[in-house]
């Protein structure tokens, strides 16, 4: 599983070098991306959309506010 996070004002942070659970196909699991503060910090009151990405290049857009 890799990840990306972008907001209107920078260029995207990403990580690719995360390892995930590995789930077999159509089933559910949960999953909590660790996005660390050393590359990338949220800024209170601003909008990110936050995509995961699956080892089947399946993505998974969410749109948040810290």
């Amino acid at each position: 599983m890799s990840y990306n996070v972008r907001n209107t004002y920078s260029q995207p942070y990403g990580s690719s070098s995360r390892s995930g659970p590995n789930v077999a196909p159509n089933t559910y699991t949960n999953i909590t991306p660790v996005i660390d503060g050393n590359a990338f910090t949220f800024h209170s009151g601003s909008y990110y959309i936050i995509t995961l990405i699956s080892t089947r290049n399946n993505q998974f857009t969410s749109t948040m506010k810290a």
